[in-house]
């Protein structure tokens, strides 16, 4: 456990099948997936399922519950194949449930950069935010407030890869989740109105 909670992430296990992420299913969802935030690219926040309607709406139950870390939450999940990723609170890092049930199926954990001089009223946990992840090929994408865009691999959570984006000690910091655009991952970026 330490030598996995030191690497950036805790307790992996092999996952469920996930498939591929395409522009396709971008562009035309599964109607029991929601890969994006608003769930398609004309952001209507529309779900095409219809087993919940005004007939029977009074009639749910909570199945499951899960409980995010402190700080700020602003994101949807992402839900692909029956596997929930949720952006954990304050934008501390990802985790996938099974969303049947609930059952954690892996966690990962940012580990962050020291924060600038001063900064803490910037960039203190009460500020950090998660607004959203994207989901591409096999891989769950995050972009961290100390600029670092990471890719997780959708079935394990094992990081693929982690680029920083911009130093954070310039003022530089993501205030906004990526996006997928024809393959390619986007992520804003905040603060350079200081320069």
């Amino acid at each position: 456990v330490l030598v996995a909670a030191m690497s950036g992430f805790s307790l992996m296990g092999q996952g469920p099948a996930v498939a591929p992420v395409t522009d396709a299913n971008l562009m035309n969802p599964d109607p029991g997936d929601w890969l994006m935030y608003r769930r398609t690219q004309n952001a209507w926040g529309y779900s095409p399922l219809t087993q919940i309607n005004t007939q029977n709406v009074n009639q749910l139950q909570m199945k499951w519950g899960w409980t995010l870390a402190p700080g700020i939450s602003e994101a949807e999940p992402l839900v692909h194949d029956g596997i929930m990723y949720i952006p954990n609170g304050g934008g501390t890092g990802v985790q996938a449930l099974d969303a049947t049930n609930g059952e954690l199926l892996w966690d990962y954990q940012k580990e962050f950069e020291d924060p600038p001089p001063g900064s803490s009223e910037l960039i203190g946990p009460s500020r950090r935010k998660t607004r959203s992840l994207a989901i591409y090929g096999n891989r769950v994408f995050m972009a961290s407030f100390d600029n670092h865009l990471i890719a997780l691999d959708a079935k394990t959570g094992a990081v693929a890869w982690d680029k920083i984006i911009a130093d954070y000690h310039l003022g530089y910091r993501i205030s906004s989740g990526p996006i997928v655009v024809k393959g390619k991952i986007v992520s804003g970026l905040a603060g350079c109105d200081r320069y």
